[in-house]
């Protein structure tokens, strides 16, 4: 009968190591499991921030071309600004030198001004239309 129980106990414990050796190689593929999911995870996770520091580094990129651009941008309305008051200065110095030639004429021809209409400017060459009238 002891012998009988020691060939029991021996089944059980056979038993008992089996049981174990398998959770063991259970628990030893889902650690493998666990560290490719970790690895891969890492790996999509530098994937992933490599991609935000560049739209990073592009945003910046485009924000300083954004910023340049507009600078040359108020530089060139300037530069129209500056041209367009220099054109109507100069109209402004033609209508008033013309001024003076026709109220010379007027006296050597007998014509009167009747109306002077308002010098074009939005073109880079500009006219008015002056209407005269014998006296």
């Amino acid at each position: 009968e002891l012998n009988k129980k020691i060939i029991q106990l021996e089944q059980q414990m056979e038993a008992r190591k089996s049981e174990t050796l398998k959770k063991l190689a259970d628990l030893e593929t889902q650690n493998a499991l666990s560290s490719q999911e970790n690895s891969f995870l890492k790996k999509e996770s530098r994937q992933l921030q490599e991609k935000v520091d560049q739209l990073v580094r592009d945003t910046q990129r485009l924000s300083r071309e954004l910023h340049q651009k507009q600078q040359a941008v108020q530089v060139m309305q300037e530069q129209i600004e500056q041209g367009n008051f220099a054109k109507v200065k100069e109209i402004d110095q033609m209508e008033h030198e013309f001024r003076n030639r026709l109220s010379m004429a007027e006296q050597e021809l007998y014509l009167s001004l009747i109306h002077i209409s308002e010098p074009t400017r939005q073109a880079e060459i500009s006219y008015a239309v002056f209407c005269l009238k014998k006296k």
